[in-house]
């Protein structure tokens, strides 16, 4: 090989491993960078995202554009429900400071759903969290994290102070409306005020109002049967679950109805009934 025919092969060689080394080196883009084409990452793989922007992944087109608007409809469709109180889910079951329990579970399902969204885009198209994250993938994951957790404590103090009842909305508002009706206005001090003045006329051997002792027989019972309701549907018919002022009410209730009904018998024995 003469000096000419060398100096040709090896400019030819030279020009072939400089064009191979740019092409190396020009694939230097990491997932969430962005990139004009796939020669430009390191994966091959150029995404477009629905916004027009263009970065490196690590999934095929195909894929991305399944999993990404899952991310729209399990997150972005949530709006502000990470924080209970700006939940729609949770003004829509709130009746005067309490909310139905399973709303709870709805909200947590739905948090879940969004993490698992975010953690399958994430793993699939960009190598399962990227250094470079331009749009904080990691980050929004963590935050989910975080709201799952606080939803979970929320849901609790919410159970330990009672606050929560356990029926549907609709059975709650009626079972409330009617123990309100019934037990609302009923001032137990002035029914015992009222017993005691006819017990002392019994004593006495007086004649007393019995539709009196009976009007007022029949409130403690109405009362003490909406309260009744009220814990047997809102709050599993347990003491563990109902608020005091309701379980208090209810004892109050039957404990004067069966006053009342001692005296009224008294009188109708004694013929002391006006």
């Amino acid at each position: 090989m003469d000096m000419r025919t060398l100096t040709f092969s090896l400019a030819v060689m030279a020009m072939c491993l400089f064009a191979a080394f740019g092409h190396v080196n020009a694939q230097t883009l990491y997932p969430n960078q962005e990139c004009s084409k796939g020669g430009d990452c390191k994966s091959g793989i150029c995404l477009k995202l629905r916004s027009g922007d263009m970065v490196c992944g690590t999934c095929s087109q195909s894929t991305f554009d399944n999993l990404a608007p899952k991310v729209d409809q399990y997150c972005k469709a949530f709006g502000d429900g990470w924080s209970p109180e700006k939940a729609p889910e949770y003004n829509n079951v709130e009746v005067e400071g309490r909310v139905q329990v399973e709303v709870y579970d709805e909200m947590l399902e739905k948090a879940k759903d969004c993490k698992e969204a975010r953690e399958n885009l994430q793993e699939e198209c960009f190598e399962g969290g990227a250094s470079y994250d331009k749009r904080d993938h990691a980050g929004q994951i963590r935050a989910i994290e975080g709201s799952i957790s606080s939803l979970a404590a929320h849901k609790q103090k919410m159970i330990n102070d009672k606050r929560v009842y356990y029926c549907s909305k609709s059975t709650y508002e009626g079972v409330l409306r009617q123990y309100d009706s019934k037990c609302g206005s009923l001032d137990f001090n002035q029914v015992k005020q009222k017993l005691d003045s006819k017990k002392y006329d019994l004593s006495k051997g007086l004649k007393v109002d019995c539709d009196l002792l009976e009007d007022l027989m029949e409130d403690c019972k109405e009362c003490a049967y909406a309260a009744k309701q009220l814990i047997d549907y809102g709050f599993k018919g347990s003491s563990s679950y109902t608020p005091t002022e309701y379980s208090t009410k209810l004892e109050k209730a039957e404990e004067m109805q069966k006053l009342l009904e001692d005296q009224h018998e008294i009188a109708e024995d004694k013929d002391l009934c006006d």
